[in-house]
């Protein structure tokens, strides 16, 4: 996948329970803002599959638990021991893939920004979605040998978790991006008014720009929101 192998951080480093893991992530933030928006986008979405690898695990964890005590017969058992090889070789990906996911944010704070690739942090991220996509397909192929109700059921819920643990990472990178950002704007308003050499009127013109441009998509997206809260469903 790359060459970012180390360190590794714990599931706690990546839910915000760890000061170290605070820290790190605020100062990649910063770092990598400031090398553009492409390259801050991709950012967090790595932080946001980083905060679901907990989830994974756990649940192809349990796939393979189901897998080692399922009872099948005929062909079904060459199927069953064909998804136990395809499910360890899994999670042996998803403990590489956590180190890398860690190993990968400490790189980008010591990456000059103007080096910073996006491209890379995204084909980070890729292997991670896919190896999610992954998952769902084995909880589906594996309930499909599966007679028992009760373990087809608990495959139901995992694939509910599975399913809920991607859609959390896109609404977690969202929230990150928006958060990143502020503080960006807020860095760039900041600037203007502490340009010492420009004209105080052209300072003061570029303030009050960004003010009414801020303004103005902040009533489009309230109208909006009112609207869609109107709306019948």
């Amino acid at each position: 996948m790359t060459g970012w192998m180390k360190p590794s951080f714990s599931p706690e480093f990546w839910r915000d329970r760890s000061t170290q893991g605070r820290r790190l992530i605020a100062l990649a933030r910063e770092h990598v803002g400031a090398a553009g928006f492409e390259q801050g986008e991709a950012l967090e979405r790595l932080i946001a599959l980083g905060r679901e690898q907990n989830e994974v695990h756990a649940a192809l964890k349990e796939v393979l638990g189901t897998l080692d005590t399922a009872s099948v017969g005929g062909e079904s058992a060459t199927t069953l021991n064909d998804l136990k090889t395809t499910g360890e070789e899994q999670l042996a990906f998803v403990r590489d893939l956590h180190d890398v996911l860690s190993a990968a944010l400490v790189k980008v704070t010591d990456t000059p920004v103007q080096r910073i690739s996006a491209a890379l942090l995204e084909e980070i991220c890729e292997g991670a979605r896919h190896q999610m996509r992954a998952l769902e397909d084995l909880i589906t192929e594996t309930r499909g040998i599966l007679e028992d109700p009760e373990r087809q059921a608990k495959l139901d819920a995992l694939q509910s978790q599975v399913q809920d643990a991607a859609q959390q990472v896109e609404v977690n990178a969202a929230q990150g991006q928006v958060e990143s950002l502020r503080e960006m704007s807020r860095e760039a308003v900041d600037r203007i008014a502490n340009v010492d050499a420009a004209p105080t009127d052209r300072q003061i013109e570029a303030l009050e720009a960004v003010a009414r441009a801020a303004q103005d998509h902040a009533d489009a997206l309230r109208a909006a929101e009112a609207s869609s809260s109107t709306s019948p469903r």
